[in-house]
């Protein structure tokens, strides 16, 4: 007879238990491939099958870990922006001075698809594919960092350090300038260093392209008060 359990009534669980480090193991093998052929091939072209030969894993091991094609795609994106999220607050130590946070965080953001370029690719084939399925990964993770950098700019403008203007449109327009950026060097092909480039934008962003004496030429063009940085309420 089976020995009795000690436990009468409770089914013993079937099979190895689950290993969490083997699970996180397998799970960033399979995004890790996923991520090179879906950039590589779009995502039509990609096959599973292949993956998983070149993983030496079934195909159905893959839907264990992603249940879907689009599942799996999607969990690119976002293991990618959550990379570059982690990238930038390893470039800001804690207690850092807000305007050496913003330039480091610009300097990481253009070395990180520098370094990365198939992720721009994958946020190409996201609008291609699933143009009506929302905003894109991308602009989802601005959208859930744009309190922190609120934070940042209404900071700056408390110690004095940056002007008063309306928030919303100046990250929107850095931000813009950084999107641009990012598509620009990986489609043109260039090659500058990201400290060299992040210094060009930092210089624009911080000085404008005006002398001095030009700036007169052009008064304040009057933004509206709503989401002024500085306003008091």
């Amino acid at each position: 007879m089976p020995p009795q359990s000690q436990h009468p009534g409770k089914v013993p669980p079937r099979g190895r238990p689950k290993n969490p480090d083997l699970l996180r193991h397998r799970t960033e093998q399979i995004l890790t491939a996923a991520t090179t052929h879906f950039a590589r091939l779009g995502y039509q072209e990609t096959d599973l099958q292949v993956i998983a030969n070149e993983l030496k894993i079934g195909k159905g091991t893959i839907y264990r870990y992603f249940p879907t094609k689009e599942s799996l795609f999607r969990a690119t994106l976002s293991r990618g922006l959550t990379e570059l999220m982690t990238l930038i607050n390893q470039k800001i130590p804690p207690g850092s001075d807000a305007l050496a946070c913003f330039a480091s965080a610009i300097e990481a953001y253009l070395g990180f698809f520098r370094a990365r370029p198939e992720m721009v690719e994958l946020f190409l084939i996201e609008r291609a594919v699933f143009p009506g399925k929302g905003k894109s990964a991308y602009f989802v993770q601005r959208e859930q960092d744009r309190k922190r950098w609120s934070e940042v700019f209404r900071e700056l403008v408390a110690q004095g350090r940056v002007r008063q203007g309306r928030l919303d449109g100046m990250l929107d327009s850095i931000g813009d300038l950084l999107y641009g950026t990012m598509f620009a060097n990986h489609h043109g092909g260039r090659m500058v260093a990201p400290e060299i480039q992040a210094k060009d934008i930092l210089d624009l962003v911080f000085h404008g392209i005006l002398a001095p004496k030009a700036r007169k030429e052009f008064p304040d063009l009057g933004n509206p008060e709503n989401g002024m940085v500085g306003k008091k309420q």
